[in-house]
């Protein structure tokens, strides 16, 4: 006899026993507790520089799970906030009136921004071309330095004679003065190169601009120019609040209170957008999927409330719900023919555990009174 026959004979022997033996013509049916299981997915991009929950530790809503190197955003943070301040400031200059030292001051921003634009038309001057050669090779240095170092740590770390943190420190050294080499190296091809015509385009644009606000001020502040103004604070405003939404998410935080069942991260590691990073089993979100014969299966209904009892617990008295009744039989041979064969079919049912919650945990196996 097959495991399904075997399920169904012992789900129908069951609620015969309960269903003949007592006129109120309740029956019984087990089940065991499952939960619902969330991913938890980083939505940045970087590297683990701290784990802070491992697999089996319990996790609340909101709580961190493991954190990504956000130096870098960090300063992003910073500067949208100094934008805020200097957007309001020159609100409230602007406001105020014009003074004759800020005429000053737009006169030698347009004197500044010419002058920028001549020098890229007439190309880069050696001094700066020698600064930056000078800039690759300190960078240079630094990156041979670490390079070295890194393969010491390697070797030691073959040997345990060095962490895995240390291992990790030395490489993000060793990462950073790389990206550091490179983007010297750029800098200098660049000023070899002389400016491209995009460059030349933004400081012709950087002029006007200058020019622009130096008419301005020399007309006096308008009803028009204070808008813009303000419409220029409420947009730093705008990106500083994204900056700091980026910024939190580089705390990757559970969205449910449950276990930590499965970890896929250690420290060093780099994250992308959506890389999961573990699973949390919500323990708020309980429920026992469980099967009802036919002969019964009109005893039962959607929001039907019933009560559920533990082996380990007897006298302790649980609520549940039923939320799901399947519309299909299971487990139905494909030969059935007879009405009598047709009455060992089973419908799956899902009850929600509605109390007790703190008590429970998955893979207890609970008692569903039906009636």
């Amino acid at each position: 006899m097959n495991c399904f026959k075997v399920n169904i004979l012992i789900i129908l022997l069951v609620e015969c026993f309960i269903f003949t033996g007592c006129n109120e013509k309740k029956f019984n049916i087990s089940g065991t507790i499952e939960t619902v299981q969330i991913d938890i997915n980083s939505e940045v991009q970087g590297k683990i520089t701290k784990v802070l929950k491992e697999e089996g530790d319990s996790v609340q809503e909101g709580e961190i799970v493991a954190i990504v190197d956000s130096e870098n955003q960090k300063l992003l943070v910073k500067s949208a906030e100094e934008n805020v301040k200097l957007k309001e400031l020159k609100l409230l200059d602007i406001k105020a009136g014009t003074r004759k030292e800020q005429i000053k001051q737009a006169e030698a921003q347009v004197k500044a921004a010419r002058t920028k634009l001549d020098e890229l038309k007439h190309g880069t001057r050696q001094e700066e071309i020698n600064k930056a050669q000078i800039a690759v090779n300190t960078a240079k240095i630094s990156y041979d330095y670490l390079s070295e170092k890194y393969e010491e740590a390697k070797k030691l770390h073959e040997t345990n004679a060095i962490s895995n943190d240390e291992l990790a420190e030395i490489k993000y050294k060793f990462d950073t003065s790389l990206g550091n080499y490179n983007s010297a190296i750029a800098s200098l091809e660049l000023l070899k190169n002389g400016p491209t015509k995009e460059t030349i385009k933004v400081a012709d644009a950087g002029v006007e601009q200058a020019v622009a606000n130096l008419e301005l001020l020399k007309s006096g502040s308008t009803v028009e120019a204070i808008k813009m103004v303000e419409a220029e604070l409420e947009s730093s405003k705008i990106l500083l609040e994204q900056a700091k939404l980026v910024l939190s998410r580089y705390e990757i935080k559970s969205q449910v209170r449950g276990t930590l069942v499965q970890k896929n991260l250690e420290i060093g590691d780099i994250v992308n957008m959506g890389t999961n990073i573990g699973t949390v089993s919500d323990l708020s979100n309980m429920f026992i999927t469980t099967y009802v014969t036919q002969r019964n299966l009109g005893l039962v209904k959607v929001n039907d409330e019933v009560t559920l009892k533990s082996n380990l617990n007897p006298k302790q008295i649980i609520k549940g719900k039923i939320t799901y009744i399947s519309s299909e039989a299971e487990y139905t041979p494909k030969n059935t023919e007879t009405s009598e064969a047709k009455e060992n079919t089973v419908f799956k049912i899902k009850v929600e555990v509605l109390d007790n919650i703190e008590k429970l945990r998955p893979g207890m196996t609970l008692d569903v009174i039906l009636s």
